[in-house]
């Protein structure tokens, strides 16, 4: 279960891209909490909002506090990041109900040398991304897929994934997450054939 965090945040009344800029070079960073009952557009201090994002990821609930009020939980929703600096430049969280079911997709991460690899395969990574839904209490940070029984020539889908408790996922379960390839020998050798024949080519006397 991904660990909560208290964000503490401040209304903004403002907004605009100016304004936003103005927020950036003060530390702070603008967002928005997107509820059933309204939005509200808030500030972050960006140094703490960064080392959470650092630590927890983009897949994290935590306790939003807004101007010392009481803790709403909030899901972060979308993070958008300077694509030369990496900076944050703006967050989406959603009002979350501890007792109502959200679906969110998180990030894949392979685990383990497969046997096809040790056989002299090459494993490929199809699916970067998985569609799930539980309960927010039991959210996680990422699937972790366990690919050591996978061998040469076989593939991995969505419905062949351990899914941790309390999660499970939507959508096609037919997707493949991961396949391992056949080493590239046959390709190595035309290439090698090829070569040998521009050298014999070359050699040959002008005419």
């Amino acid at each position: 279960m991904a660990e909560e965090k208290v964000i503490k945040a401040e209304k903004r009344e403002t907004k605009g891209t100016s304004n936003a800029k103005r927020l950036r070079h003060a530390g702070k960073t603008p967002a928005v909490i997107y509820g059933s009952e309204g939005n509200l557009s808030i500030t972050l201090d960006s140094h703490e909002f960064t080392l959470m994002v650092r630590d927890f990821g983009s897949n994290f609930i935590g306790d939003m506090v807004v101007d010392g009020a009481a803790p709403q939980k909030v899901l972060v929703k979308d993070i958008q990041f300077d694509p030369l600096s990496g900076d944050i430049l703006h967050a989406d969280f959603i009002s979350v109900s501890m007792t109502e079911t959200l679906q969110v997709s998180l990030p894949i991460e392979l685990h383990g040398e497969s046997a096809g690899e040790i056989a002299g395969g090459v494993m490929e990574q199809i699916l970067s991304e998985i569609e799930i839904e539980c309960l927010p209490g039991n959210m996680v940070e990422n699937i972790v897929v366990d690919v050591s029984a996978l061998e040469i020539g076989e593939n991995l889908h969505v419905r062949d994934i351990e899914m941790p408790e309390g999660v499970k996922a939507v959508g096609d379960l037919d997707l493949v997450v991961a396949s391992v390839a056949a080493p590239r020998v046959i390709a190595k050798d035309e290439e090698e054939a090829e070569g040998e024949a521009e050298a014999a080519e070359a050699e040959k006397p002008a005419e």
